[in-house]
């Protein structure tokens, strides 16, 4: 996987979608994006402004490992995680030694990367770098994708070219078990074009007409791990920048600019952990805190429209303890308040600072070296962003001051099994939220074209069963599946309907073969299932369900510690139409080549 979406795409019960923004975005059991936190070496990824990230331009390469928490994650979380957490730790050698990898490939529509990654370590310090290129020409079309505007040719998607660099660089240095100390840098610069909703007359409603000439985020992490006295200590300190230019054309031709928004965001922020013994169990007390700026001008090309500088601030924090006692019966109790304060509001009204709490609580059952029995419980709360607050998307939204805060009560009770060659875990799993954030279309007083605008629901439910499973079925030969179907519902006044795009039932498949020569080969397919856009007059439109086929073939050859790896991938081999979104379909098919070396 190029990006870590790729990787993402075999987490039960997670939904990738790339929306009309260009951004791909996970959604975890139904949640919606913006209620689920990505953290990298344990720094919120996630831009405060809006809270998500776009994880497509994220490079798997610096990613080493990826812990996912569902349902109701831990207080030591903080605030803003009601549909889950995402954490990511960059790549390290476990043993001294030196590690070299290259890489590079091309493929469909003109793609192209190269990435050059080295890790090293020595006693106890131990350091990685890397960096990387990617570029595409457009992505393909199915055949089968209707897009009656915005689309001149049947097999490049209009607008869809990118381009990005990467850098990335760590030194750790300390222990496993004692002190150890980090500093890590990551930066990435990118480029890229945004497909326009394919379904929608521009003339009748607005349309994402939109580039991107520069979207670029730096971040520089430092960590800490210090234990003392029979208690840990961990700390996360990091600060990062994002800036963007979006540039709003008048049509499908890009050739003349309408409208234009200049981003940058600064970010501080810190995570701080103390684990201790206390009687039976151990107490862990967690802070977290950020505090952003975005300053946003808005250019109007028109005539005598002069550009508009505003400036927004947010203060983000949450503190909160949790008690745990361990043994075959493992049982944990946990608890948060959590804040937002919004001093710097551009050119509209004030709002008082807002606090909330968030409640968990678990238990789990090792009913054998093999079963666990776990049920989980919780409250948890998502602040509405400063951009769901004040942003209007150069014209694209209405402005919804009034917004207040989503809350959830979730539970879940699993059963797993985990057995040398195979393990399968079986989930059940409901969230009801109150004042869900939604979006509905509104014609504005004076206005000919309906646009969007963001409001609290009375609330929804997602009820849902997820499964899992892995094994060995023979030499050589591994399975691993999952299926998770949902009943995600907005529940209004009187009645109940779907949640737009929230697809009913998600599926993967994926059969590996290795051979002792160095072939493998890699056979997945992937269920998306049915789902519901939302058209400009508020009718929910059925978004068809698909089935995609993806394989590998590779061949690898060793020489002592040398390897050289002959790839090559073929996505969505039927050329299957995807809609996550209304007029905006998922890639056709491509085919991509390439080559790995490691030393």
């Amino acid at each position: 996987a190029p990006a870590i979406d790729g990787a993402l795409r075999r987490i039960a019960g997670l939904h990738l979608q790339t929306n009309s923004r260009g951004e791909t975005l996970a959604y975890l059991r139904g949640a919606g994006e913006r209620q689920m936190a990505v953290y990298f070496d344990g720094a919120l990824l996630n831009v405060p402004w809006d809270n998500r990230i776009d994880l497509s331009l994220v490079p798997s390469e610096v990613v080493g490992e990826i812990m996912v928490s569902k349902g109701v994650p831990s207080v030591l979380y903080g605030t803003n995680v009601l549909g889950g957490a995402l954490n990511m730790t960059s790549n390290d050698l476990t043993h001294p030694g030196r590690y070299t990898h290259m890489n590079a490939s091309a493929g469909s529509m003109g793609s192209r990367r190269a990435n050059l990654a080295h890790l090293g370590r020595r006693r106890r310090l131990s350091y990685a770098i890397s960096g990387g290129v990617a570029s595409r020409n457009a992505l393909a079309v199915s055949r089968g994708a209707v897009l009656p505007y915005g689309q001149d040719d049947t097999r490049q998607r209009t607008n869809t070219d990118r381009e990005s660099f990467n850098l990335f660089g760590r030194i750790t240095y300390g222990t496993e078990e004692g002190p150890r100390f980090g500093l890590s840098f990551l930066h990435v610069d990118g480029k890229k074009g945004v497909a326009p909703e394919g379904h929608v007359d521009p003339r009748e409603a607005p349309v994402r007409f939109w580039r991107y000439p520069d979207w670029t985020t730096s971040m520089a992490i430092a960590t800490t791990r210090v234990p003392f006295r029979g208690a840990l200590f961990r700390g996360t300190f990091w600060g990062s920048t994002f800036d963007q230019t979006i540039v709003q054309y008048d049509g499908a031709s890009y050739a003349q600019r309408k409208a234009q928004q200049d981003d940058e965001d600064n970010t501080a922020g810190t995570r701080l952990a103390l684990e201790a013994d206390a009687g039976p169990g151990q107490l862990s007390l967690a802070v977290n805190a950020l505090t952003s700026r975005h300053q946003q001008m808005d250019t109007d090309f028109g005539p005598a429209s002069p550009a508009v500088m505003q400036t927004f601030r947010q203060h983000v924090w949450s503190t909160g303890a949790e008690y745990s006692i361990p043994g075959t019966a493992r049982m944990v109790l946990g608890a948060s308040l959590d804040g937002i304060a919004t001093p710097e509001t551009g050119n509209k009204p004030p709002r008082s600072a807002q606090v909330n709490y968030g409640l968990n609580a678990g238990f789990v059952y090792a009913a054998s070296d093999a079963w666990t029995i776990r049920a989980v419980g919780g409250r948890k709360v998502r602040f509405p962003t400063m951009r769901e607050l004040f942003g209007d998307a150069l014209g694209r939204f209405l402005v919804n001051e009034s917004l207040h805060a989503e809350s959830s009560v979730t539970s879940e009770v699993a059963i797993a099994l985990d057995r040398d060659t195979y393990r399968a875990a079986a989930v059940v799993f409901y969230q009801r939220t109150y004042d869900t954030i939604d979006q509905r279309m509104v014609l504005a007083a004076g206005e000919d074209v309906p646009r969007r605008q963001r409001v609290n629901l009375d609330g929804s439910r997602v009820t849902g069963i997820e499964l899992d499973v892995a094994s060995r079925v023979a030499h050589g030969l591994d399975m691993e599946g999952n299926l998770t179907w949902m009943r995600p519902r907005a529940l209004l006044p009187g009645r109940q309907e779907p949640l737009v795009e929230r697809p009913g039932l998600l599926g993967l498949v994926s059969m590996t073969y290795r051979h002792s020569s160095g072939f493998s080969t890699v056979l997945e397919s992937i269920y998306t299932g049915k789902a519901h856009g939302l058209a400009p007059n508020n009718d929910l439109v059925p978004l068809a369900s698909s089935l995609v086929f993806n394989s590998r073939v590779a061949m690898l050859v060793l020489s002592g510690r040398r390897g050289i790896q002959v790839y090559g991938r073929l996505n969505n081999m039927a050329d299957e139409v995807v809609l996550p979104q209304l007029g905006l379909p998922g890639p056709g098919r491509e085919a991509v080549f390439g080559i790995d070396i490691t030393f």
